[in-house]
């Protein structure tokens, strides 16, 4: 069970719930930007992964400094074509992140941070969220107007 899941961070930020689906156990969940923001601040050993094409770091990126931290940038798809990236969980794994901490996967909608999170979940990861709304979109990183840098 999922230690993090359901709680209510600083009374207000809570962990969204799957639309009309469950997730079947592939990954923990999705999450707000704003809920991720929140459990990054609280605990060290959560991460951040922005899966976007470096194309997309292009329109800014999450800036972690204020928490003492860095994202990650790992595309879980490549163009052209969105070619999805054979070496991701290799990559992953050579960043030697904690297994058990929360990691956070962040792309531009949160079509492609879901798919990563499930493949996190797969090779034993065992808090992979999906920050449901991406940066771009509504809800989204941007829009909940948190800590950005320039492009990478």
């Amino acid at each position: 069970m999922n230690p993090h899941r359901g709680k209510n961070f600083s009374g207000k930020l809570k962990f969204l719930p799957l639309q009309n689906w469950d997730n079947m156990g592939l990954y923990a969940g999705d999450i707000s930007a704003l809920a991720a923001w929140e459990l990054l601040a609280q605990d060290k050993n959560a991460n951040l992964v922005d899966v976007r094409t470096p194309e997309e770091w292009q329109a800014g990126t999450p800036d972690l400094a204020r928490l003492g931290k860095q994202a990650l940038f790992l595309s879980w798809k490549t163009n052209p074509g969105y070619v999805l990236n054979d070496n991701f969980i290799k990559q992953l794994e050579e960043k030697k992140l904690n297994k058990d901490a929360p990691i956070f996967f962040l792309c531009k909608g949160g079509g492609r941070s879901r798919e990563s999170a499930i493949a996190a979940t797969a090779a034993g990861y065992k808090n992979a969220y999906n920050i449901i709304s991406g940066f771009e979109a509504e809800g989204g990183w941007k829009f909940s107007q948190l800590p950005q840098a320039g492009a990478k």
